[in-house]
């Protein structure tokens, strides 16, 4: 599972505000009663970040159009994806 931290498999939640995102909910959970979670929603004026649990989705922040569904397993892919998209500027 993805809880934004500073090793291979993950995207962290610094790299992710260093793109410009900011985070607009924060999401708790409770694993079946292994560990506590809270999981910061991200967002910018052109997509949110939804999830981060099991999986990320991507948004179009206009028209919540789902634009991207899965995992990144670094920074380098986060990055990737929002080029790919035409999320960061």
């Amino acid at each position: 599972m993805n809880i934004h931290k500073d090793r291979a498999g993950y995207v962290t939640g610094k790299h992710i505000e260093s793109r410009g995102f900011k985070v607009f909910d924060t999401i708790e959970g409770n694993d079946m009663g292994q560990m506590s979670y809270s999981m910061p929603q991200y967002q910018n004026d052109k997509v949110q970040i939804l999830g981060g649990y099991w999986n990320y989705v991507v948004k179009d922040i206009k028209t919540g159009q789902k634009l991207w569904e899965g995992w990144w397993n670094s920074n380098d892919e986060f990055d990737g994806t929002m080029a790919e998209l035409g999320a960061v500027s």
